[in-house]
């Protein structure tokens, strides 16, 4: 019996000094070293990040003197087309053919407020519909856009 607790108690003290070197400072050493780490790539990303800034600064501020420099013009392009609705074919082929192009100068509010794609008239012509019977519309689609810079003169 003495023999069994003696046993008994040489194996909890194993168990124990095991356990004990299991929580050794290699975990907390490897945590700190990561954390270092990390708080060298944060202050290389807030560097970065501050000389990107300084960039966008100049970037905007050349910007600012070309405008200053040069006439800004925003210009659409609108492609409009008739589409009739009737089972002639001759008019349904007709109609893509006859599509024209128009760049017109638009404010720059406006400018940015359409898309390219996008329809800005597309409605049922009814003085056609009333007076010759016929089911048509003009199609008109923002096609393009594009901004056109003119050097100013200063003389």
């Amino acid at each position: 019996m003495k023999r069994f607790m003696a046993l008994i108690v040489g194996i909890i003290l194993c168990i124990f000094a095991f356990s004990l070197s299991g929580c050794s400072n290699t975990n907390f050493y490897k945590k700190e070293q990561n954390q270092k780490q990390l708080q060298e790539e944060i202050k290389s990303l807030q560097t970065e990040c501050l000389d990107l800034i300084g960039q966008i600064n100049e970037l905007k501020d050349i910007k600012q003197r070309l405008m200053d420099n040069e006439e800004v013009s925003y210009v659409i392009e609108l492609s409009i087309s008739q589409i009739h609705y009737t089972l002639d074919v001759q008019e349904i082929l007709k109609d893509p053919m006859n599509t024209i192009t128009i760049p017109i100068e638009v404010s720059q509010e406006y400018y940015y407020n359409v898309k390219v794609g996008q329809t800005l008239n597309d409605d049922l012509r009814v003085g056609s519909l009333i007076f010759e019977g016929s089911w048509e519309n003009y199609n008109v689609v923002v096609s393009s856009k594009q901004i056109v810079t003119k050097k100013i003169d200063p003389n």
